[in-house]
């Protein structure tokens, strides 16, 4: 059997981001207390992640990923 991305997540439990250095994209998952199931949010480049868990905060992908790597 194949599992979902979310579906995965959600059997282990994943709070909320995922980062992914090689795509250079940050998921932000969000359990719909409804459903149980999770809501995917892709941010890439200049997107402001919008975080349920940090509300106020005002970061990027580009800049995450600049303070990484700043080469690229």
């Amino acid at each position: 059997m194949i599992l979902s991305p979310t579906t995965c997540f959600s059997r282990l439990q994943v709070k909320e981001w995922i980062i992914d250095p090689q795509e250079r994209i940050i998921l932000v998952l969000c359990l719909d207390s409804v459903s149980g199931q999770y809501i995917e949010m892709v941010f890439r480049d200049r997107d402001r992640a919008i975080s349920p868990t940090f509300p106020t905060l005002e970061l990027t992908p580009k800049q995450i990923f600049d303070a990484i790597d700043p080469l690229e």
